[in-house]
């Protein structure tokens, strides 16, 4: 049962891990984008 969840578990790990890490990146490209658009 439990290599079973494993198994199935892991294309969804990589896809969360995926999803925090655009979360993550997301604000920063906003916040980028903002000051280039002040700067110009």
């Amino acid at each position: 049962m439990s290599l079973k969840l494993k198994k199935s578990n892991s294309p969804n790990y990589f896809m969360e891990k995926m999803h925090e890490d655009l979360l993550g990146i997301y604000p920063l490209i906003i916040i980028l984008y903002k000051v280039a658009e002040h700067v110009m």
